[in-house]
């Protein structure tokens, strides 16, 4: 464990450090679209590609070996009763498969769609409407050529927002994408397998350096100043590491040091969870 976790340690730090001075880059250079979009969709590709070739795979193997890990207790421990061979034989790993993925899906779509939707609504609900004092100069003074009409007024937002509203939707979107990305690593650093949290680490920075040249980008097109700008991007590079120690010391917590299934189980199925979301 005290392994797991200077590995992830210094893991978290340079994924700290690579998020932020990737972020840094349009205070310096500025890139075209054509080669921001190919960079940010050579990283998603590389996300989905080792959440379904490593993260998953990984997860069901690791709730799998919990029947592994049942059958050596019971060989140790020949006087347990039978209410523990029950709930050992009850054990589905299958159950915990979909449920996980399903739910690390379902709460990723969730956060990118809800705000638009409730972005949609609201606007919506903003219609036009007649005022009384429009009401009263039309019959007042009537205008025998030309027909009277009532003076509309739109109340539909205008196309400019505040840039510190838009700005902070935007962090708070990629933060909690962050937080997701951190809790692969941190499940994968519970694991003895160290490759694994390699391969995860190396996915996570080819899909947050995009992720944070294009948020420096549009917080300065906003209109904020580059250093609110900097502090938006120091969140966001730090939301990964936090989610990722987080993840670990809950497992840790959670899953005990000497039970080696409940460990088990809490690794496999947040692992299952973070490839859901990265779906």
């Amino acid at each position: 464990m005290a392994k797991g976790l200077l590995t992830l340690t210094l893991f978290s730090i340079a994924m700290a450090a690579a998020s932020f001075g990737a972020g840094m880059l349009p205070l310096t250079l500025t890139l075209t679209k054509p080669h921001l979009r190919l960079i940010s969709t050579l990283g998603m590709g590389v996300l989905i590609g080792t959440s379904l070739i490593v993260i998953i795979p990984e997860g069901i193997e690791t709730l799998y070996s919990i029947t592994s890990l049942h059958k050596h207790s019971d060989h140790d421990n020949d006087d347990d009763d039978s209410d523990d061979e029950d709930n050992h034989s009850s054990y589905n790993p299958h159950t915990y498969v979909g449920l996980a993925l399903i739910t690390g899906f379902i709460l990723m779509y969730l956060i990118d769609t809800l705000p638009a939707i409730i972005a949609a609504r609201t606007n919506r609900s903003k219609r036009s409407y007649i005022t009384l004092s429009s009401l009263q100069n039309n019959t007042t003074t009537p205008d025998p050529d030309t027909p009277s009409s009532p003076t509309l007024h739109s109340t539909q937002p205008s196309t400019t927002s505040s840039p510190s509203s838009s700005s902070f939707s935007t962090t708070l979107g990629l933060v909690i994408h962050s937080l997701a990305d951190g809790i692969a690593l941190g499940a994968s650093s519970t694991s003895s397998n160290l490759s694994l949290s390699f391969i995860i680490f190396l996915a996570i920075l080819l899909h947050k350096a995009p992720a944070s040249f294009a948020l420096s980008s549009v917080l300065l097109k906003s209109g904020l100043s580059k250093r609110t700008a900097r502090t938006h991007l120091l969140i966001f590079s730090l939301a990964a590491p936090t989610g990722a120690l987080a993840t670990w010391a809950v497992v840790s917590i959670l899953g005990g040091v000497d039970d080696k299934a409940k460990m088990a189980w809490w690794t496999g199925v947040l692992l299952l969870f973070s490839g859901g979301t990265f779906l």
